[in-house]
């Protein structure tokens, strides 16, 4: 990735340059701090995208924008900005620009650049699929079938479909004969109307549409994330709209996979940090469950441990709106319908969900906290017998 940064602080510049080296892969960085610097930088070939400042000693950064715009249309460029100028951000984005960052912020930074470079080639890809429409048609046919996206064609006067590609028909369960002459109403592809609803309203208000994120039905009843780019065309002097969607799902997982982990690595270290202090177990406890409940999102959280050598279980710490009264509260280990006790028993994770059809757990702590799923985790001591859920 070729990067050009724009900014007259050398300290600033240091920064940006191991953050982009840390969090992307093979950066090239071509550093500015003064105009005679910009110029032969932008004597150089294209850049992947330039980064700014926006405030330099000789100009600022609108006019670093739309020197950018002139030499290169289609090169992203993302603002960094000091604290109380977003209007300059919010003029530059008007202008063309892909994202602001404000310094107080920039560990943002990786993935405006990801999201500005990721536009920009959706943006080059709605181009190429226009300019294939202006081409003779068997050309355009080749290239209409193999994109790796679905693609589509669709009057804008009753929004019927005119054509599809191959790929719409691998990710909706559609075939072109089935979709040819309705439209995505029709075919009940809209997971969500008020997702049409607003890409039809920008595409109308602007003539084109970048990176809309749009829910789709497929024909098995799957919900799938895509992300939509469309751009108002003419064909054949009919008014149309040329649409590019990618599936996400796949990019959706794996950013729960990245959150979930950071959220483990949170509970680990608070945990650690608990664990070094000099706390009493009566007060340890119910911090360490607020910290694991906190992480998970979990709305209510009960700590239970063995007791009377041991016979019982008893709530000894809890998290949550009104479950403090229910500190105190037992149950027999061999209670049979007992999820605590059942983890306790086993050493296994329990889940019970759509508790209210359940018969195991009609208790006054459900009934009372109205929970609707129960996640029952056994600890394990350094003994290795477990004596807390």
């Amino acid at each position: 990735m070729k990067v050009l940064l724009i900014d007259a602080n050398a300290c600033d510049r240091e920064r940006v340059v191991q953050m982009l080296c840390q969090t992307c892969q093979a950066v090239e960085c071509v550093e500015v701090s003064q105009p005679q610097e910009l110029d032969a930088a932008m004597a150089q070939a294209a850049y992947d995208i330039v980064l700014s400042a926006d405030r330099l000693l000789w100009t600022d950064g609108l006019a670093i924008l739309q020197t950018v715009k002139q030499r290169w249309p289609h090169t992203p460029v993302v603002l960094l900005t000091e604290t109380g100028n977003e209007a300059m951000a919010a003029e530059g984005m008007r202008a063309g620009l892909s994202d602001y960052v404000p310094r107080s912020a920039l560990h943002r930074l990786p993935m405006a650049v990801r999201d500005s470079l990721e536009q920009a080639r959706r943006q080059a890809e709605l181009q190429r699929a226009e300019a294939l429409l202006q081409q003779s048609e068997a050309k355009f046919a080749t290239i209409f079938r193999t994109s790796p996206n679905s693609i589509t064609l669709t009057r804008n006067s009753d929004r019927v479909l005119l054509a599809v590609n191959d790929q719409f028909s691998v990710m909706t369960g559609y075939t072109a004969s089935e979709a040819l002459g309705t439209s995505l109403l029709e075919l009940n592809l809209w997971a969500d109307l008020q997702d049409r609803d607003r890409l039809l309203q920008a595409l109308y208000s602007r003539g084109e549409v970048l990176n809309q994120p749009v829910m789709f039905r497929m024909k098995n009843g799957t919900v799938l994330p895509t992300l939509v780019s469309a751009r108002m065309i003419d064909v054949d002097g009919t008014p149309c709209t040329l649409a590019i969607a990618q599936d996400i799902s796949a990019l959706k997982q794996a950013e729960a996979e990245r959150a979930a982990e950071g959220r483990f690595l949170q509970v680990q270290l608070e945990v650690a940090r608990l664990g070094l202090s000099n706390l009493q177990a009566d007060m340890l406890l119910p911090q360490l469950l607020a910290v694991i409940c906190r992480a998970q999102n979990y709305p209510v959280g009960l700590l239970w441990r063995l007791v009377d050598n041991p016979r019982a279980l008893e709530i000894v710490a809890s998290y949550g709106e009104g479950t403090a009264p229910f500190v105190g509260y037992r149950r027999e280990v061999h209670d049979p319908v007992s999820l605590a006790a059942e983890a306790i028993r086993t050493g296994q994770p329990v889940f019970l969900n759509e508790i209210k059809t359940s018969r195991r757990v009609r208790n006054s702590v459900t009934r009372v906290l109205q929970i609707q799923a129960i996640l029952a985790l056994p600890l394990v001591a350094r003994t290795g017998r477990t004596s807390a859920c």
